[in-house]
């Protein structure tokens, strides 16, 4: 049997994926800590959230946040997880479902490439990739599943999580370099931006219809956002989705409960305005 295809066969049955074995958990970031205490109890406190992570993470990295998965507020009667995905829209209106019906189509489907020395490499995403919206404009995406065809077991928590690197387009490739606490993103070979990841009191179980105890996050130079994300007609949203399980005593049925909603972003000087649904 010819290397390339006994490697390729081997691949489908292995317990990891060989490009993202150098991720180990890292530190937790600083300004995640006070979000994995958090447990909102109704739609407009899970958008104020969201919100304030956008802006608590432009002041502490001065970078855009453009992707946070991670669980919130556990304990034996609350259970929470958010998450936070940007896309560029055209339209006067952007639904948060119809962005999360793109965001959730896409793992399986498409991810990141991997150079032949197993480096993460981004090319430039085509330009026919939209989707369309009820209201008839167009959804292109910003982010790209990390996991590919190959993840095994050791790596079920990024499954669970499902990090994401940019799309863009430039000519030029973004690369990213897998380490300790995520990857480094890289255009040029400068460093533009960075994907996060951490464990927050991991344990073997999660919730069910939950992810792992474990965050990921993808931030960028905000210059480096306005460039690459660029394209005409189209504008950078940002949506948040919290799903909730609770229940009125420590043993019984959880109900669960999804809340989403968009949060508009004017600039850095300006405050967020937050639509919730």
């Amino acid at each position: 049997m010819p290397i390339v295809e006994a490697q390729g066969a081997a691949m489908i049955a292995s317990p990891a994926d060989l490009s993202l074995l150098p991720m180990l958990p890292g530190r937790v970031p600083g300004w995640a800590g006070p979000v994995h205490g958090a447990s909102p109890d109704a739609p407009d406190e899970a958008a104020v959230l969201a919100t304030s992570i956008m802006q608590e993470v432009h002041k502490a990295e001065g970078k855009s946040l453009l992707h946070l998965n991670l669980p919130l507020h556990d304990d034996a009667r609350y259970k929470g997880e958010l998450e936070i995905v940007s896309i560029l829209g055209s339209g006067e209106e952007i639904e948060a479902e119809e962005v999360f019906s793109v965001h959730d189509f896409l793992p399986g489907r498409i991810c990141v490439s991997r150079a032949e020395d197993l480096t993460l490499r981004i090319d430039a995403l085509d330009q026919e990739a939209t989707f369309p919206t009820k209201a008839g404009g167009r959804l292109r995406p910003v982010l790209l599943p990390l996991v590919g065809n190959s993840v095994g077991y050791l790596q079920s928590d990024l499954v669970m999580r499902m990090p994401r690197l940019p799309t863009h387009n430039s000519r030029i490739p973004l690369t990213a370099t897998a380490r300790r606490g995520g990857a480094d993103v890289l255009l040029s070979g400068a460093k533009v931006g960075e994907l996060l990841y951490w464990n927050w009191k991991w344990r073997p179980t999660h919730p069910k219809n939950m992810g792992s105890q474990t965050g990921v996050a993808l931030v960028l130079d905000r210059e480096v956002t306005k460039r690459l994300l660029h394209v005409e007609g189209m504008r950078l949203c940002h949506v948040w989705r919290v799903t909730v399980q609770s229940r009125e005593t420590d043993y019984g049925e959880w109900r669960e409960e999804v809340w989403q909603g968009s949060i508009v972003d004017l600039g850095p000087a300006s405050s967020p305005v937050v639509i919730s649904s």
